[in-house]
């Protein structure tokens, strides 16, 4: 991992505009809509967070997996790979970079065990797949073309010297937190820097726990040599999401992927 944001690869080949994130998926686009497609990387974190759960992994395991999962999206599309295959692999990755190997095997069969579940839809699952197919696809996420190196970013640690002049309890901080575990379940990472999604979400903790006219966090952003507009806009896509989460249906995300790989393979005759 990088020392410095500003010299690692998160910031040098994986920080897009929104412009080029939606050229990155035009070609799901030919089949379903922009919300669609923000419903299927909501729907995968939270497999990916399914499984790392069941084997007790870390956070920032399950964050590093869900940046791979959304790295190799920036170079692929849902209608021509197997979603389900890339998250399983990006976790098994994960735990390798945050030096907490788990044996292949394992992954793989907790993977399976949740899907089983879910095995009436029609779309490729891993099941299905040997296991040397996960560790190919692992090298596939290596490769120089879907992934520079191991540099992710990691979210701006809150200092307790940088927020010693506001009102924060406890409990106020540790919801922080929370926002900025569940803005993996959006494109933030891919738009800003890693300090601008943490003050998004102190932003938007602060609003949800403080609500009113709060003039102490409002001086204390106007301090910041940051642009404001960076903020409102991370924190407008959090809103966003959780709008969308909200109201998920897990079988119409599923539906809706089926039909997406159906018709691209019909369009490929």
């Amino acid at each position: 991992m990088s020392a410095n944001y500003w010299d690692s690869s998160q910031r040098n080949h994986w920080t897009v505009t929104r412009q080029g994130l939606l050229c990155s998926r035009l070609d799901d686009l030919q089949f379903v809509d922009y919300m669609a497609v923000a419903r299927f990387h909501i729907y995968f974190a939270n497999f990916i967070h399914s499984i790392g759960k069941k084997l007790r992994l870390r956070q920032e395991i399950h964050a590093t997996a869900c940046v791979f999962f959304k790295r190799f999206y920036l170079k692929n599309s849902f209608s021509q790979t197997d979603p389900f295959l890339t998250a399983t692999t990006s976790l098994y990755l994960a735990c390798k970079v945050e030096e907490l190997p788990h044996h292949l095997k394992t992954i793989f069969n907790e993977s399976r065990n949740i899907l089983q579940f879910i095995s009436s839809i029609r779309v490729i699952y891993i099941p299905t797949y040997a296991h040397p197919t996960l560790d190919n696809t692992s090298f596939t996420l290596l490769n120089p073309s879907t992934a520079a190196d191991f540099f992710l970013s990691v979210m701006y640690f809150l200092k307790p010297r940088f927020l010693n002049d506001l009102p924060l309890d406890r409990g106020h901080l540790q919801f922080v937190w929370y926002v900025i575990n569940d803005s993996l379940r959006t494109d933030v990472c891919l738009l800003y820097p890693p300090h601008m999604i943490a003050l998004g979400s102190l932003y938007i903790a602060t609003v949800h726990r403080q609500p009113g006219d709060n003039q102490t966090m409002k001086t204390w952003f106007a301090k910041l040599n940051v642009d404001i507009v960076e903020i409102l806009n991370v924190a407008q896509d959090m809103i966003t999401m959780y709008e969308v989460w909200h109201g998920l249906d897990e079988n119409e995300v599923l539906k809706s992927l089926e039909t997406l790989q159906t018709r691209a393979r019909q369009v490929q005759g």
